[in-house]
């Protein structure tokens, strides 16, 4: 094969292998909620992307941010064009991999060999740990990070070759990118400079003048690239979100548990690099056993970063940058303390230092035992991959998959039984939905959609007391202030009412329908309420009482409401007021 048709092969394996996310829908969890926002944002500028002016904030993220604003404006925000800027954010991110690989081959004085480039780039492309990214359209922080991350290092090796003092810059600049993409990328910052220094042979020496130079260098990469990032960063917010700051006070009041956090999350991450299964959207917790693991992995680690070649450095690179994802085992800053979106970066990294170290070691096993191995490893990922992605295909799909696996996933657990409810599988919902009503949630604030869910399920299944009772429930929980909880009371007394003939009765649900719409309107004051009640009252026979409720709805009715007219007519005004 030519070197041309190499990345040719690639792109072709991994459009392949991705195709489903072509078709995938937009997920519930986050996705849906940033593309209503985006349709709501309306024009938008530069300045107010970089600096937005905001009173606090957590994350920074404006280049990011930027994608789907360009996304909007280009292609608008469907689910095909927002899912396909993915794919193809990941297969350059493939396509890095392979370049770079042969560049480090350069570097080092071997002739490159497109099939260890070949090798490499897939072992990443196809790693099972990167669907959740490239799926997610959320996930495309960490492809944009990922990209500027390797065009940095691909700059990098650019300047280790050839000493062209342009390219260290314009890979500072990168990587001042790939802050702006995900702050998680400051983790990099060490792995610059192990990466910008590493031996290039072992006998090299450093001078007192070498040494003071590097130095300088270091000095000056770092107050351009994190200086420049916390400057735009303070000017964009007036003060850190309070999750940061809650994290911190978590640190200092439980130091012991923090520090077996973090070796549990260590374990956990290197364990999954090698060993990715199973895969699941939303990890609340791991076994403790990975706390022990972590020990003679995080050893073995060290001594890897101890040899100070181009391999190690890389390798250690890549370790480095889920160092962030430590905090966030904490479980105050995200919605999950573990995810495998965070190893997206650093499983690039450590496939690059894989098939280097590999391609050395080589003769460890007699052939063709080597490619033998690395062929199942390969068409192992990639089966493992593809299922994934057609799990990804739909919100039913993966929202059943992470609540099997994450059955005390509040979030997923009431997603899901909201999906089934959408699909008219009543029984299943209101299980699931149950469920994420029975996980405990924030104790300082009261989280009353699952109930809310249950009351309308419920009611549809005909069963209107118990509606009812969890109606009640909610608005006693919430101090009266839930509308969700009125909302669902007028329409269950409403059933009632339109069910029974006895004239007592439907006095009785007529009167309990009134109370509950009256509350209503203090907590949501839509006109549209009154003109119900009375359309309500006309059926029942009572004239001037649906007048009243008329009168009521035409005094907080604008002009340009779509009801205006009828509220004139059923008033008897023929002019408006």
């Amino acid at each position: 094969m030519t070197n041309r048709a190499w990345p040719l092969l690639i792109t072709f394996i991994m459009l392949a292998i991705f195709f489903p996310a072509f078709s995938a829908e937009i997920c519930k969890v986050d996705d849906a909620q940033m593309v209503e926002s985006l349709q709501r944002a309306g024009q938008w500028n530069l300045h107010d992307l970089f600096f937005p002016g905001a009173e606090g904030g957590l994350y920074y993220r404006p280049l990011s941010f930027l994608s789907f604003l360009v996304n909007q404006s280009v292609f608008g925000l469907d689910a095909f064009s927002l899912h396909t800027e993915n794919i193809l954010l990941h297969l350059a991110n493939t396509l890095l991999v392979f370049f770079i690989i042969q560049n480090l081959l350069k570097l080092e004085g071997s002739k490159p060999t497109p099939i260890t480039a070949f090798v490499g780039s897939l072992l990443f492309g196809l790693h099972p740990l990167v669907t959740e990214s490239v799926n997610w359209i959320s996930g495309r922080t960490d492809l944009f990070m990922g990209f500027f991350l390797l065009v940095s290092l691909f700059l990098i090796i650019q300047y280790r070759a050839t000493a062209q003092k342009y390219c260290l810059w314009l890979a500072a600049l990168s990587f001042l990118c790939a802050l702006l993409s995900k702050e998680l990328a400051i983790a990099f910052l060490p792995g610059f400079f192990l990466i910008l220094y590493a031996k290039s042979h072992p006998a090299e020496h450093q001078t007192p003048s070498v040494l003071c130079n590097r130095i300088l260098i270091m000095i000056g990469i770092t107050l351009l690239v994190v200086g420049t990032f916390f400057l735009f960063r303070s000017l964009a917010f007036s003060t850190n979100s309070s999750r940061i700051g809650i994290t911190w006070q978590y640190m200092q009041i439980n130091p012991s548990h923090s520090f077996f956090l973090f070796l549990r999350a260590i374990g956990f991450y290197l364990i999954k690099l090698v060993f990715p299964w199973p895969l699941n959207f939303a990890i609340d917790d791991v076994d403790p056993l990975y706390d022990l693991a972590a020990i003679p992995l995080t050893g073995i680690c060290l001594y890897i970063a101890s040899r100070q070649t181009m391999n190690s450095a890389i390798f250690t690179a890549g370790l480095l940058l889920f160092s962030p994802a430590l905090l966030i085992s904490l479980n105050q800053i995200a919605w999950t303390a573990f995810a495998e979106r965070y190893l997206y970066s650093t499983t690039a990294f450590t496939s690059m230092a894989l098939v280097m170290f590999c391609r050395k070691r080589g003769q460890l096993l007699p052939a063709p035992w080597p490619w033998i191995l690395t062929t199942v490893v390969l068409i192992g990922f990639a089966a493992t991959t593809l299922q994934r992605n057609l799990v990804w295909q739909t919100n039913m799909g993966i929202l059943a998959d992470t609540a099997h696996k994450s059955p005390s996933n509040r979030t997923i657990l009431w997603l899901y039984g909201a999906t089934l409810f959408r699909e008219g599988k009543y029984d299943e919902a209101l299980i699931y939905t149950r469920r994420a009503a029975n996980v405990g949630g924030n104790p300082l604030s009261y989280e009353q959609i699952p109930e809310i869910n249950i009351g309308l399920i419920q009611c549809l299944q005909g069963d209107i007391v118990a509606a009812i009772a969890t109606f009640e429930a909610v608005a006693k929980k919430s101090s009266g202030k839930s509308p969700e909880a009125q909302d669902g009371l007028v329409t269950c007394y409403q059933t009632l009412w339109e069910k029974v003939s006895g004239e007592e009765e439907r006095e009785k649900y007529f009167n309990a329908m009134k109370t509950h719409a009256e509350l209503l309107f203090t907590l949501r004051p839509d006109p549209l309420i009154y003109y119900n009640l009375g359309k309500i009252a006309l059926a029942d026979h009572k004239p001037e009482e649906a007048r009243k409720f008329f009168s009521k709805a035409a005094a907080t009715m604008p002009e340009n409401h779509a009801y205006y007219p009828f509220v004139q007519k059923l008033l008897g005004h023929d002019n408006a007021r």
